[in-house]
């Protein structure tokens, strides 16, 4: 997160540092998306930042984000149903899908448990 809104954030001033994200994901920086999400998650408004992160399902670092966002947004099923439908457009052999499948359960695994 940059530290802007890191301070931001310590300080409680949440909006602000929210803002700040934005700013710089409006701006095109390549982790603020991450970091906005992550942010947004933390301070109650997981669904928001799931919606932000569904448009971005095909790039590895937010598909992590999205999984770690799902469960406090009540969208495991919405989550996992986009993972695979990723993972099979990407995928042409099914035996490359059920291994790619099978890394996406135990990444969710790890998150839900």
């Amino acid at each position: 997160m940059p530290a802007a809104a890191d301070l931001l954030e310590g300080r409680g001033r949440i909006d602000e540092a929210i803002e700040t994200t934005r700013v710089r994901m409006e701006a095109g920086h390549p982790m603020a998306l991450e970091s906005c999400t992550r942010l947004l998650a933390r301070h109650g408004r997981a669904e928001e930042a799931f919606t932000l992160l569904r448009p971005h399902i095909g790039e590895p670092s937010l598909a992590v984000a999205l999984v770690e966002v799902a469960a406090p947004a009540v969208c495991d099923e919405q989550a996992a149903a986009l993972l695979t439908a990723q993972t099979e457009h990407q995928c042409s052999n099914f035996e490359h899908v059920y291994a790619a499948r099978a890394r996406v359960v135990a990444v969710a695994w790890k998150v839900f448990s």
